[in-house]
């Protein structure tokens, strides 16, 4: 809950209170009967930039708990195994690949218990979670084709991992009727409701030790260190946040301790971790406005495409490709705000060598961009890489905002808001390609307007 669009207009607002929101009250009274306390006293809210959220209602300290949830109240593999759904994955036991992903289990067994109802044990819960996500992975196949080629690569990973966990145990239990509503199983677990399932999982799921997850009998093949924890993820995420998490032995709880205070009627949050915003973009359906961790990844055929811009010729070009894929440096490729990362730095100053010999090069690997002070065609070849690179930004959302067609949008996902969501982010890219241009020395005599024969 609360991962909304980050990009709003900031106005003078104050939240509005969302503590008598009826899933909300009836999840708190579910927790405290089961052994659940307040130790910090929060409250539900709507904010105008983070959406929903957490507010203190009284001056947070650094070090104190902000939240406890007993471990019998998070969701585990464990969990899944002792359940009417676990019952089901016995019979399966003895087919073939019938060994699963963490997230994979959790996945089924949120959607198993959204089928039950009120008759679930975790229907409060179930409840406070959201019907719709803005990930990109709820969206047309049409819209990864106008992606970034790197958004782009990344999201057809996550679809491949989805629709494959799908397939692989509804191959097993297709055949299966439900005790419960006599349905078989092909009835219940639909794609939209895996889907729906999936997203709920990975944008909430938080790490644990695996030793902390009691031994059951559903075979793992991955690490077993994910769990849903009720109330938690109602925390919304800065990477200003500082933390600390984990299970206490003590109490046998998942807390998580602020290392910075909170002031009163201020919204309290959590760190998901060092995320670009492309990762946050990906994973979990939102974006900030901005992150120390932001990049815009580039291909090597940038710095090619470079020099043609430029009009100057690569001597040596395949020996010299040869040398830096043996070497390594056709990595870690992005620009961020502090201008081009220092492979690229190193890979230009390589390609504009003269010099064939590849002790040469290597010394130029271990100089970058100090080996080419007052070089006017390395200047030149790093702005037209930026430019090269802001074009496919350009064409990128020209394209995806050009073929929608509405057919996208499903109960999952409300298609405009992904989108409008994707449009911010790459406002973000070309915001960070502008400020590496002034790190970048202008040449006035170079015509920019040669861009349009790339692509």
């Amino acid at each position: 809950m609360g991962r909304t669009f980050r990009c709003r207009s900031r106005k003078k607002c104050r939240p509005v209170n969302l503590s008598s929101d009826p899933s909300f009250v009836q999840l708190t009274r579910w927790m405290s009967k089961n052994g659940w306390s307040q130790l910090c006293s929060l409250r539900l809210a709507k904010f105008v930039d983070t959406g929903r959220g957490l507010m203190a209602l009284n001056n947070v300290s650094k070090g104190d708990v902000i939240v406890s949830i007993p471990k019998h109240l998070l969701i585990t593999t464990a969990t899944v195994s002792t359940s009417s759904f676990g019952q089901i994955l016995s019979s399966c036991k003895g087919a073939k690949n019938c060994n699963f992903l963490c997230q994979e289990l959790l996945v089924w067994f949120l959607v198993w218990e959204r089928h039950l109802g009120n008759d679930s044990s975790w229907s409060e819960y179930v409840s406070t979670l959201p019907s719709s996500f803005s990930t990109p992975i709820t969206l047309d196949e049409c819209h990864f084709n106008s992606f970034p080629w790197f958004l782009q690569e990344q999201a057809a990973g996550m679809l491949e991992l989805v629709q494959n966990c799908f397939s692989h145990l509804m191959a097993m239990i297709d055949s299966i009727r439900c005790s419960h509503c006599q349905q078989l199983a092909a009835d219940i677990f639909k794609w939209d409701d895996f889907l729906w399932g999936w997203c709920c999982v990975n944008t909430r799921a938080v790490f644990i030790e695996p030793e902390s997850v009691p031994s059951h009998s559903i075979p793992i093949k991955d690490r077993n260190c994910l769990a849903l924890a009720p109330y938690l993820d109602m925390f919304n995420h800065s990477d200003n946040a500082k933390v600390k998490v984990g299970l206490n032995i003590s109490n046998g709880c998942y807390e998580i301790t602020t290392l910075q205070p909170f002031s009163k009627f201020k919204e309290v949050f959590i760190n998901y971790g060092p995320h670009s915003n492309s990762k946050l973009f990906l994973e979990y359906g939102f974006i900030l406005p901005s992150t120390i961790h932001d990049i815009v990844p580039l291909k090597f055929s940038h710095l090619i495409d470079a020099f043609k811009l430029v009009g100057k010729r690569i001597e040596y070009e395949y020996e010299k490709t040869k040398f830096c894929q043996n070497h390594e440096l056709i990595t870690q490729l992005y620009v961020s705000r502090s201008g081009l990362s220092w492979n690229c730095l190193t890979l230009l100053k390589i390609l504009l060598s003269n010099c064939h010999q590849t002790k040469t090069w290597e010394q130029i690997s271990f100089m970058g961009d100090k080996s080419s002070s007052g070089d006017i065609d390395f200047e030149k070849a790093k702005r037209a890489t930026l430019e090269i690179l802001e074009k496919d930004i350009i064409n990128s959302q020209n394209l995806v905002f050009g073929k929608c067609s509405g057919a996208c949008c499903t109960a999952v996902n409300n298609c405009n808001g992904t989108l409008n969501l994707f449009l911010a982010l790459l406002k973000n890219f070309r915001s960070i390609i502008k400020i590496s241009k002034g790190v970048v020395r202008r040449v006035s005599f170079f015509d920019l307007s040669s861009c349009d024969n790339i692509c």
